[in-house]
């Protein structure tokens, strides 16, 4: 893989763990409402992670021609 590439390796698995960590800071600063929804948030972005992965999969040897 190139070094362009290497940017833009994600490691998947923490994005859901990071938005429940930006959406509880929201709250607690008051941006956000107290009544969101922060398990929701971390299972959605984990839904999302999952759909952003196998597409991912589906397309990779095309994104590494380039």
């Amino acid at each position: 893989m190139s070094q362009k590439h290497e940017l833009f390796r994600l490691d998947l698995r923490a994005m859901p763990t990071e938005a429940a960590a930006v959406a509880k800071a929201a709250v607690d600063s008051g941006v956000a409402r107290p009544s969101t929804n922060l398990e929701g948030v971390r299972m959605r972005t984990q839904e999302l992670t999952r759909i952003i992965g196998e597409r991912y999969e589906k397309t990779r040897d095309q994104w590494q021609k380039h």
